[in-house]
């Protein structure tokens, strides 16, 4: 079984959180509210405070609707004395580009402009110029807003772990009739909820993967168009050494992963991965398929060691891994896989009983597709 790289566990009280979310906006800017922001910050504070969370309510400081760019950053002043395990920075909001197309993240009174951007909201490069005089051993900003993706350009990153919503030119989706913007909502759920053969901690190398494979297959309809096959974007990230490493919950679902739901949990996600490789822009990207595909041999073969081999779920995931291998080119291999559960089938109910017809249709397809090891080539 494979052994994941140890997390690094921040100490509760040797860390510190700032959470800051623009969720109103009033003259002089003309930026829609945004509510959602609001509950990000406070279902985020909770969980990271809470039973699976690592940090102590102390040390994570909250701030909705801040006024002042000095207002949101004002957390920071907290930390003092000795070097902080990890200070975090998150921010949900509207994003706002200036004069030289950077990010700028909006505050209540931002105009959306490239001339008042800047001036009135707070640029990211003032956040992380803010983040270098923070004494702390590992920096990490989480940006919930359009554009996020600019922020790993930015000159002033430095060695801080940035993960985003979005990429440079897109916009952070979400739904107005979910609780939390798109982003959030799916880290939020990573966090709540866990993932089942992963690791004992849930380190931002962990989430990040897992958010580029959820965030890219999970729908958002557009209202004002009814395109109802949009998705979220894919986040983007920037790591420096062993950042990623850092971890901001336990996993909840660790020791699950043989568990009915933990082996379910697993099926949906690599389901997701073979949905990504099928739908991936500008064109598909077959290796994502043959991964899924290698995700169900291991799922399968660990449901076998538990449960029986013709028990329903053991032989949807049996089926599920035949038809991947088929679509990746390798028919042969799916016909093995199908006929190994015809044989289960057959042999786990009386004589004559057992329905197989559709895997025998489904043995009949991939066998015609086949090929011939003496045919010619050309």
């Amino acid at each position: 079984m494979y052994a994941h790289w140890p997390a690094g566990v921040p100490g509760r009280l040797d860390s510190l959180a700032v959470l800051v979310g623009t969720a109103q906006h009033g003259e002089p800017s003309k930026l829609p509210p945004l509510p959602q922001a609001a509950a990000d910050v406070a279902d985020l504070e909770q969980v990271l405070t809470g039973p699976s969370g690592l940090l102590d309510a102390s040390r994570v400081h909250t701030v909705l609707n801040p006024a002042t760019a000095a207002q949101a950053l004002g957390g920071f002043d907290l930390v003092q004395g000795d070097a902080l395990d990890l200070v975090l920075f998150f921010y949900a909001g509207h994003g706002t580009l200036d004069a030289e197309k950077q990010l700028c993240l909006a505050l209540p009174g931002s105009v959306d402009t490239p001339d008042d951007a800047a001036r009135t909201g707070l640029p990211v490069s003032a956040l992380f110029a803010r983040l270098k005089h923070v004494r702390a051993k590992r920096k990490v900003v989480i940006l919930d807003c359009c554009f996020a993706g600019r922020a790993l350009y930015d000159p002033a990153v430095a060695d801080v772990h940035v993960l985003c919503a979005a990429g440079r030119t897109e916009k952070a989706l979400s739904d107005p009739d979910e609780r939390n913007t798109g982003f959030t909502s799916a880290l939020l759920r990573l966090l709540t909820e866990g993932v089942p053969d992963g690791p004992e901690y849930l380190d931002l190398g962990t989430l990040y993967r897992h958010l580029s494979v959820v965030l890219p297959t999970t729908p958002c309809p557009d209202e004002e168009t009814g395109d109802l096959d949009r998705m979220l974007p894919a986040p983007r990230h920037r790591t420096t050494d062993l950042a990623e490493d850092v971890a901001l919950a336990r996993n909840v679902a660790f020791g699950t992963a043989l568990s009915r739901s933990g082996l379910d949990a697993r099926a949906r996600f690599a389901q997701r991965v073979a949905e990504l490789g099928r739908r991936a822009a500008p064109r598909p990207r077959p290796e994502y398929v043959t991964h899924a595909g290698d995700l169900f041999a291991h799922i399968a073969a660990d449901a076998m060691t538990v449960f029986p081999r013709a028990d329903a779920q053991v032989l949807r995931y049996r089926r599920a891994h035949a038809a991947l291998a088929g679509e990746t080119g390798h028919a042969a291999r799916a016909v093995e896989i199908l006929r190994g559960v015809v044989g289960d089938l057959e042999a786990a109910v009386p004589a004559g009983a057992a329905d197989t017809k559709a895997d025998q249709l489904s043995i009949d397809h991939w066998s015609q597709r086949v090929r011939d090891p003496n045919a010619p080539h050309f």
